[in-house]
């Protein structure tokens, strides 16, 4: 019911998996796809026309393969007829995450032996609703090449850490294989997960390396998880670029000056570091949005002020200068999901002072590695909060077994427990598609305007 929810987004409720963002519109996995048949990986320009990285006159994308080798057997059958149907695949994408941390959750929730409990059912709907109708991943539902790519990161990285957790109750070595090719998948949309599995891989070998029954064949299949994914990722990088990453230096936006500016004084990795303080303060920030009197009654408070009237600058802090970003619009992960960002605090604090759930601590720290590389790179917009996505929605997954214990606990605590939740809850429902709607410059809950 949610991926459906959310394809009915990314569509303009039309069902039409052909729907295009109203922003700017492409065929970049399409074309793709067809350039991996022809024997190479560089595309017609025109494919993605807003822009390209140049190498030897011929235009590369940074984004990986994975959705473009789920689009061959399409391109295979329809030929030239086939479009890119990315409203399809970002609803696909997001199903396969949801469908993965729901499932983590009712796992893990089986293995406390809260399953039982009266309010197990509870705390299965109200994660539920975090992760679905009240979640990030509805940033997305404008189909486009750079949210599908995030979609698919998300999935990624869930799918894997549902089977990483499977792996941890079973010691089954095929889990693992599971795993890797998910990690993949989520590193060939978008490089971010790249590094998950080596963090899940270190941490699953330093917790397991006295076990007795651990035999090559799981050592193999670790090394496999850390390395396979990472190979995966920046060997696709080597054959578009002969770099492991996009040199700056080939860059070339159709769409504003600004990116081409940023992307020229921007060498590299080397810059990373100093980028974590503004992008961090500018994605965690409580006052991000603005309040007005009409409908949806709050708006974008940053981004761009040449872009609209009302944007604010985003706040550069030391040591980097100003306007040494890329700025779309954007607002925070506090002001969104206030509940999400609590919830990470406390399975946090739930895993470090129960030593016996190590498993938690591993998936919440992998899952940290794909926001924390986002914040090194040289943008700020909506969408990256996606990137947080995984680890929100593991830190509600490992919540929902101490939520269905509420049961046990006094009625004063059940009351302030479930008024804290639902008024959060109701909190996201209202402002995340109010947002999401204005990123799509779109009427009100993904209904097409005009």
């Amino acid at each position: 019911m949610t991926a459906f929810y959310l394809y009915g987004w990314a569509t303009r409720w039309t069902f039409n998996p052909t729907t295009t963002s109203n922003q700017l519109q492409n065929s970049f996995f399409t074309e793709q796809a067809r350039s991996i048949l022809r024997g190479h990986l560089w595309i017609n320009q025109q494919a993605h026309p807003w822009e390209c990285f140049f190498v030897d006159e011929k235009c590369y994308g940074y984004f990986g393969i994975a959705p473009s080798l789920f689009r061959i057997p399409l391109v295979i059958i329809g030929g030239s007829r086939v479009e890119e149907n990315a409203a399809f695949f970002i609803a696909l994408a997001s199903g396969i995450a949801i469908w993965a941390v729901v499932d983590l959750s009712r796992r893990m929730l089986h293995a406390t032996g809260g399953a039982q409990s009266t309010w197990a059912p509870w705390s299965m709907a109200s994660a539920a609703m975090l992760l679905g109708p009240a979640g990030l991943l509805l940033l997305l539902m404008d189909p486009y090449v750079y949210q599908e790519s995030l979609a698919w990161a998300a999935a990624g990285t869930l799918v894997a850490a549902n089977y990483v957790f499977r792996w941890w109750q079973s010691r089954s070595p095929h889990l693992l294989v599971v795993a890797t090719i998910a990690l993949v998948v989520a590193g060939g949309a978008r490089p971010t997960p790249a590094f998950v599995g080596a963090v899940v891989a270190m941490g699953l070998w330093t917790t397991t390396r006295k076990e007795n029954h651990r035999d090559s064949r799981t050592n193999t299949r670790l090394l496999a998880l850390a390395l396979v994914p990472i190979v995966a990722t920046f060997g696709v990088m080597m054959l578009k670029f002969g770099t492991l990453l996009p040199p700056a230096d080939s860059y070339e936006s159709r769409t504003t000056r600004d990116i081409q500016y940023v992307a020229t004084i921007n060498p590299g990795p080397s810059n990373g570091v100093k980028i974590i303080p503004t992008t961090l303060f500018a994605y965690m920030r409580p006052d991000a949005l603005r309040f007005e009197s009409s409908p949806p009654f709050v708006k974008f408070r940053f981004g761009n002020p040449a872009w609209g009237v009302g944007y604010e600058r985003i706040a550069f802090l030391p040591p980097l200068p100003e306007d040494y970003l890329y700025v779309e619009r954007t607002t925070s992960l506090v002001a969104l999901t206030p509940l999400g960002v609590s919830a990470v605090f406390g399975a946090l604090a739930i895993t470090i002072c129960k030593p016996r759930r190590r498993i938690y601590l591993i998936l919440l720290v992998s899952a940290a590695v794909q926001p924390v590389i986002m914040l090194m790179t040289w943008g700020v917009s909506l969408r990256y909060l996606a990137d947080f996505y995984p680890l929100v929605a593991l830190s509600i997954a490992i919540l929902v077994p101490f939520a269905a214990r509420l049961g046990s606990q006094s009625p004063q605590t059940r009351r302030l427990t479930t008024t804290f939740v639902a008024l959060l809850t109701a909190w996201s429902l209202w402002v995340i598609p109010a947002i999401a709607s204005q990123d799509a410059r779109i009427y009100l809950f993904g209904i097409a305007s005009g």
